[in-house]
């Protein structure tokens, strides 16, 4: 539990009290993989696991951002009854040691030779949900540390050069790329 900010802990168990998955943690793992904020496996007295992402620096709205896409993801995906697992957000919030986003752990799963075609179908159903002729989202947000536009277009590919590509090619050159 060391590497997890003291004011972060504790305001973790409040909301994981909250949730009823206990009062208390009891380990904490921490979990490769992200290279801007620190991932955790915690695990509490109850034996009840989340992930929480979590780091000294963010922008404010960073996680809660996150936080309202994944919760749009996940009843999109149940709506499209597409079979993918996006983790319940469980709760988030801010103290001054850092901020964090609590979400349902999901444990590693086993590829198989069905893995691709399960994902690539799932994902199909998720996008014939979610597209209605209006590419973006109702909030900005954000691509590792960079900030994101997710304004509205007609066209998806409108979006995605508008959005997506000139943002990017615009820093590259900022940068003498």
């Amino acid at each position: 539990m060391s590497t997890l900010p003291a004011s972060v802990r504790e305001s973790i168990e409040v909301a994981a009290a909250n949730r009823g998955l206990g009062t208390s943690i009891r380990s904490a793992a921490p979990l490769g993989g992200g290279c801007i904020h620190q991932g955790t496996r915690l695990t509490f007295e109850s034996d009840a696991s989340a992930f929480v992402k979590w780091s000294g620096s963010v922008p404010p709205g960073m996680f809660e951002a996150e936080a309202a896409g994944l919760a749009a993801l996940r009843d999109a995906s149940h709506d499209a009854d597409a079979g993918l697992v996006i983790p319940e957000v469980l709760g988030s919030g801010s103290t001054s040691e850092g901020s964090w986003l609590m979400l349902e752990y999901v444990a590693p799963g086993r590829e198989s030779p069905e893995s691709d075609e399960a994902l690539g179908g799932g994902l199909a159903l998720l996008h014939d949900v979610a597209a209605a002729g209006d590419f973006g989202w109702s909030e900005d947000n954000w691509i590792g540390s960079l900030a994101q536009s997710n304004s509205s277009s007609d066209s998806w590919s409108g979006f995605w050069i508008k959005e997506r590509i000139e943002p990017q090619l615009e820093r590259a050159r900022r940068a003498g790329a």
